[in-house]
């Protein structure tokens, strides 16, 4: 697993929100997808709103402790792409607990890259699994503090 991706390798400065300005699952989805589009022009923020929205109605990808992990698989994508999200006041997104969801961090891999997926979608659910790490981010400071915070504990997962 020497080879395997990180966070690191898919998210981006960037592409994290610091500050979600939505108040909704469709606004949160919508803002995360322009940010995605506007660093990855290959992707059309409307497409991947309605591909996001539409793995939402299948099953919310809401988990619990204020923690949502939005994944989808697309046809031609090349590289994986992430996005990491912050609501302050925090969203009503479906969670396992009941309660609002603060941060969120999106993948986006290619459809013939299952492998490369599920291990990306492993390292984020075992980052973000930390209840210290979950308040790390959610009182951090600047886009720079969310990166180096998600990466540091990415890093340490990954030498377990």
């Amino acid at each position: 697993m020497e080879n395997a991706m990180k966070i690191a390798d898919v998210l981006t400065k960037d592409s994290i929100i610091k500050s979600l300005q939505a108040t909704d699952k469709n606004g949160v989805l919508k803002e995360i997808s322009e940010t995605v589009s506007s660093l990855s022009p290959s992707l059309d923020a409307d497409v991947l709103l309605k591909m996001l929205l539409e793995r939402e109605e299948i099953c919310s990808t809401a988990l619990d402790h204020g923690v949502a992990v939005p994944h989808l698989r697309m046809h031609g994508l090349s590289e994986p792409v992430a996005a990491f999200a912050r609501s302050v006041q925090g969203v009503d997104f479906g969670s396992l607990d009941g309660n609002p969801t603060y941060l969120f961090m999106v993948i986006i891999a290619s459809d013939s890259r299952a492998d490369e997926y599920i291990n990306l979608l492993a390292r984020v659910t075992s980052a973000l699994k930390s209840g210290e790490m979950r308040e790390r981010l959610i009182k951090a400071g600047s886009t720079k503090d969310i990166f180096e915070t998600l990466v540091e504990e990415d890093d340490r997962n990954g030498k377990r």
